[in-house]
């Protein structure tokens, strides 16, 4: 199982002295079996925020 984080939303804030990016990100989840193949993907109901 993979579990990987593709940005839906993203915003700039410039209120500080450094500025900060950040956002959401949604999770989606892909199962292989042991050759390799993809078996299944799936969009999960998990929202997982960034920063930098």
């Amino acid at each position: 199982v993979w579990e990987v984080e593709s940005i839906t939303d993203t915003f700039l804030s410039m209120a500080t002295s450094s500025f900060t990016i950040g956002g959401a990100s949604t999770v989606y989840r892909y199962t292989f079996d042991a050759a390799g193949t993809l078996l299944s993907q799936e969009k999960t109901e998990i929202a997982a925020p960034f920063r930098k």
